[in-house]
């Protein structure tokens, strides 16, 4: 069996070569570089035009993450519980220089969070990477508050709208400035942030355990535990 090398064979190639049987997992995991895994396990931005990012920062978790900018506790607690209501969701990207425990039913609640704080042990990007959203610190950015009130405009997810005026908030990065509400995108892979609500596929592996479990409950309910692993149904539903 030949081992193929990291410099002349993607991914996708490696995988080619188990199908065919010329490779084995064990060999393709041994090889396999942590960017290549890290895209597999997680989700990515659709490569279209490829904007140009306007802040960085240091990745703590990877994941691709677009989302309506929140700078303050309450207003994100406000949306969230308006989504409720309405028996919908919204995709939120939260961000702020600190936080405590207060701050937790928005985080755990976003798509993805960043700070320009340095520390990675704070409270908030620990408590974000373990509840397995998209986190950056250190981000080249400034926040600005300003009393100036403005009217905001965040979308749910069933397309429905909610205005509110606010005091007027915005970050300010090196190439750009964003105001709260407008939608942001977090390429936490690269420690990336980019301007603009950028689609995302979904995780491959994440995609074929999803199908996995569904496949394997209808062959649970039909079949029974005794027989639902060797039954051909499990295999004809993941074929279609």
């Amino acid at each position: 069996m030949q081992l193929l090398t990291k410099n002349k064979n993607t991914l996708n190639e490696k995988l080619h070569k188990i199908a065919q049987g010329f490779l084995s997992p064990r060999d393709v995991l041994f090889e396999i570089e942590e960017e290549q895994l890290t895209d597999l396990l997680s989700p990515n931005f659709v490569k279209e035009n490829d904007p140009p990012p306007i802040g960085q920062g240091e990745s703590i978790l990877p994941g691709d993450v677009s989302g309506q900018l929140v700078l303050d506790r309450r207003l994100g607690e406000l949306l969230l519980q308006e989504a409720q209501n309405r028996n919908t969701t919204i995709n939120l990207i939260y961000s702020l220089t600190t936080g405590d425990l207060e701050d937790f039913y928005v985080l755990t609640s976003s798509k993805g969070f960043f700070t320009n704080q340095k520390a990675r042990t704070t409270f908030c990007p620990v408590q974000a990477s373990c509840e397995g959203i998209p986190t950056l610190v250190d981000v080249n950015c400034q926040y600005q508050f300003n009393t100036e009130p403005k009217m905001l405009a965040y979308t749910f997810n069933d397309g429905s709208k909610f205005h509110i005026e606010q005091p007027l908030r915005e970050i300010i990065f090196e190439k750009d400035t964003v105001n709260e509400g407008e939608y942001i995108s977090l390429n936490a892979n690269k420690g990336l942030i980019f301007k603009g609500n950028l689609s995302a596929n979904p995780s491959t592996i994440i995609k074929v355990y999803q199908i996995l479990s569904k496949a394997f409950l209808e062959s649970l309910e039909i079949y029974g535990p005794a027989n639902a692993e060797k039954k051909y149904y499990l295999f004809k539903y993941i074929s279609t």
